[in-house]
């Protein structure tokens, strides 16, 4: 499985959410060779003395292929990355809430996001500005300036 870990080493989001899924589905590969291991026993076989084959191993690391295979073609085919799916959300956040301006902290304690801390939060929503989906704008207040993102 050697060259599915090459796969994530690239860098870059689509990369590392590859490498990701690979490594859930090395674990994943193992899991199916137990599992076709114990389902090819005989009924009166004792469960102790099941024993994992080359063949069971080989089905296991062609389901992991198979399904890395899926996971690249979801996330190249756009929508399915992590930045994508929290950008998409953002965007209604700002919808449902009449789309005014509203402080970067309240939309990053509203919108979290699994895997995304704020910092990377915050680069999507400027994308979104720089896409001119929303607007980023300094909005003066009696003590010191303060951002605002809107709908643009």
């Amino acid at each position: 499985m050697r060259h599915l870990d090459a796969e994530g080493e690239d860098g870059g989001e689509i990369e590392q959410s590859l490498s990701d899924a690979m490594g859930r589905l090395q674990t994943t590969a193992a899991k199916i060779a137990g599992v076709l291991a114990v389902a090819s026993m005989a009924d009166d076989e004792d469960l102790s003395s099941v024993k994992v084959e080359e063949g069971d191993v080989l089905a296991g690391i062609a389901f992991a292929e198979h399904a890395l295979a899926e996971v690249k073609s979801l996330a190249t085919s756009g929508g399915g990355m992590p930045s994508d799916r929290y950008a998409e959300r953002v965007l209604d956040w700002l919808r449902r809430n009449g789309g005014g301006a509203h402080p970067p902290n309240t939309l990053m304690d509203k919108m979290k996001a699994d895997g995304m801390d704020a910092k990377r939060r915050w680069e999507v929503v400027e994308q979104l500005h720089q896409d001119g989906r929303v607007e980023i704008l300094e909005e003066r207040t009696a003590g010191r300036p303060r951002l605002v993102v809107k709908l643009s």
